[in-house]
């Protein structure tokens, strides 16, 4: 019932942009993704609860002198999805510091960040997406997750709903978890980031 009220509420997404000079975001996830120690597996042994917090974004345009002072984020993974407001803009950086809740998620499944900006009397714009996928890492009784990005780099291609892709031969990868990097998969995780127009 809620995973639909939320579909519902973010059915409407928000069309492309005329501005011209945008450059490429980095949305940053700068905490771990950690279930408390004594959680038990929701739904069964696949399915996991844990909490996101989301940091930032840099390497944006001039959001002041762009698209004014009103920004958030939604969060989307599988059905569930939240809309969090930024509480800081400086420069060329959105930070925000809430909690996007906690969510059921299953190992190796993307987990998909939203930047936005909201404009009055048009459409919100998109300003980049991240899209992240934990990686079950099992230390004793703690349950915890490395995140692997790949930031595509080169190339540009029209997605569907008529956002710019970045599709790239080059790929950087990070570990977000450099404290559990021998315990976490190495094999590469396919990402990536959007743009609107």
């Amino acid at each position: 019932m809620v995973a639909a009220q939320h579909r519902k509420m973010f059915s409407n997404s928000p069309g492309p942009s005329a501005s011209q000079n945008i450059r490429v975001p980095v949305l940053v996830q700068g905490r771990s993704l950690d279930s408390p120690p004594d959680a038990e597996p929701q739904g069964g042994p696949s399915q996991l609860r844990v909490e996101v917090t989301v940091l930032r974004a840099h390497n944006v345009p001039n959001l002041r002198n762009i698209f004014g002072l009103k920004f958030f984020v939604t969060v989307a993974s599988q059905a569930t999805e939240k809309k969090t407001p930024s509480v800081s803009v400086k420069g060329r950086t959105a930070r925000w510091g809430e909690s996007l809740g906690a969510f059921i998620l299953q190992p190796s499944t993307p987990l998909v960040l939203r930047l936005y900006a909201k404009r009055f009397a048009r459409r919100d714009t998109l300003i980049g997406t991240h899209e992240m996928i934990p990686v079950e890492s099992q230390t004793g009784d703690r349950r915890s997750f490395c995140i692997h990005q790949q930031r595509r780099q080169t190339g540009w291609t029209i997605g569907p709903a008529g956002h710019a892709l970045l599709d790239s031969r080059s790929v950087t990868e990070h570990n977000f978890l450099s404290d559990l990097a021998h315990q976490c998969p190495r094999s590469p995780i396919d990402q990536n980031q959007r743009l609107a127009f």
